[in-house]
């Protein structure tokens, strides 16, 4: 739920944000939810960092644990949501670069959970049920995070503070994980206990 609050609900916001920088629109770097639309490099960035995720995520999966994956992704999606602002306010050609790894670890973050989920309750047979409530979690993270940064709005928060928020926010996801890595790593490492 806290990785949607980070990813799904600050991309409510891309418009404003990119708006409050001077670009008049925001269709090329949200080409991918259109069909065919945008033009130049920036049409091209969300959908192909969204694809490579896709297309890269399933090999990582075999190779490094879902915790580590997930620590990697929201590492990755909290830095470039906390430089997203600053890169934006240069250039919005540099701003390319924050929204493709945006599209890129957004698209693969359910991959790891859902793997961990059913390879946890394979035994139990309700493998379906737990990622269907993860799921369900992530819409949660993104209606809350949708409605708690359409009222910082109203107050007249910066928008930009938004994407520092949902950064902070990842990488406090980040911890999460490295934490679970960290217990996965005891355990084994202390099978007694």
């Amino acid at each position: 739920m806290l990785a949607a609050i980070a990813s799904l609900g600050m991309y409510t916001f891309i418009a404003p944000l990119i708006g409050a920088h001077g670009e008049r629109s925001v269709t090329p770097y949200l080409w991918v939810w259109g069909v065919g639309v945008g033009r130049g490099c920036g049409a091209w960035v969300w959908g192909v960092g969204g694809v490579l995720g896709s297309f890269l995520i399933g090999t990582l999966v075999d190779r490094f644990s879902g915790p580590r994956l997930t620590l990697a992704i929201m590492l990755l999606l909290g830095i470039e949501l906390i430089t997203l602002p600053l890169l934006l306010g240069i250039s919005p050609w540099l701003a390319l670069i924050p929204i493709a790894l945006w599209g890129a670890v957004g698209w693969a973050l359910q991959v790891p959970q859902n793997n961990e989920l059913m390879t946890a309750r394979e035994p139990q047979g309700d493998g379906n049920l737990a990622v269907t409530l993860n799921e369900s979690a992530l819409y949660l993270g993104s209606a809350l995070s949708a409605s708690l940064g359409g009222l910082a709005l109203a107050l007249r928060m910066p928008v930009d503070a938004l994407s520092v928020v949902a950064g902070v926010v990842a990488l406090l996801v980040g911890m999460q994980a490295w934490l679970l890595t960290q217990a996965r790593v005891r355990g084994m490492a202390c099978p007694d206990s």
